[in-house]
């Protein structure tokens, strides 16, 4: 059941991220912000903090978002037009290529300098006693 719920949680979390990124409407970005930090909130009320996600919830996902708008609510301009994902890739201009070419090469860097890294599990850990951390309540493997 906790598996299941992290990963729908986890869904949600990355359609409500997408929606923000791709949505045409700047007050609908919002709103899905708003349904992301929820998202963050639900996912702190599973690791057993259900502090930090009442304050993840109330703060960000109602707060911040609401002021964010009202600020797009106030400051709307007419003489802008809309224009959708097509209309944003029609205007790539070279130092948008070139800043997505230089993203795309640190991401590659990043990954191939963590995957290159011998990550430490428990057991390797010297003095590790499976035993004893399997009897302390709270833990487990």
């Amino acid at each position: 059941m906790s598996d299941a719920a992290f990963w729908g949680i986890a869904a949600f979390m990355v359609a409500s991220g997408l929606l923000v990124v791709f949505s045409e409407s700047l007050f609908r970005s919002a709103f899905f912000l708003a349904l992301a930090f929820a998202g963050f909130g639900m996912l702190y009320f599973m690791l057993g903090a259900p502090l930090v996600g009442a304050i993840q919830i109330l703060i960000y996902a109602g707060a911040v978002t609401m002021l964010l708008m009202f600020v797009i609510m106030l400051t709307r301009q007419d003489g802008q037009e809309r224009t959708g994902l097509v209309g944003r890739l029609r205007s790539l201009t070279l130092f948008k290529v070139f800043a997505g070419a230089l993203c795309a090469a640190l991401l590659f860097a990043l990954v191939s300098q963590l995957s290159a890294v011998r990550w430490r599990t428990a057991e390797a850990v010297p003095g590790y006693d499976a035993s004893a951390a399997a009897a302390q309540p709270g833990i487990s493997e």
